[in-house]
């Protein structure tokens, strides 16, 4: 995984594939913890088409974010 520089309020993005057959909006559910400093913050994420996935947060301060996908 590269690393990825955002700034405070900037929008850090994941973007996982998966499955693109069925209905992605009802069968799948996609969901990210980040962990910044002594802060969690759980986001749900969205199917963007073509098997694409994605999770956006924006961080409120300045370190390393990490997370982890359920």
């Amino acid at each position: 995984m590269t690393a990825q520089t955002v700034g405070r309020w900037g929008i850090f993005e994941i973007a996982l594939p998966g499955p693109a057959t069925g209905n992605p909006f009802i069968d799948v559910e996609l969901w990210a913890t980040f962990k910044l400093h002594n802060r969690v913050v759980q986001a749900r994420g969205f199917y963007d088409g073509d098997g694409l996935y994605r999770v956006r947060v924006m961080p409120a301060d300045v370190g390393e974010l990490t997370y982890t996908t359920r």
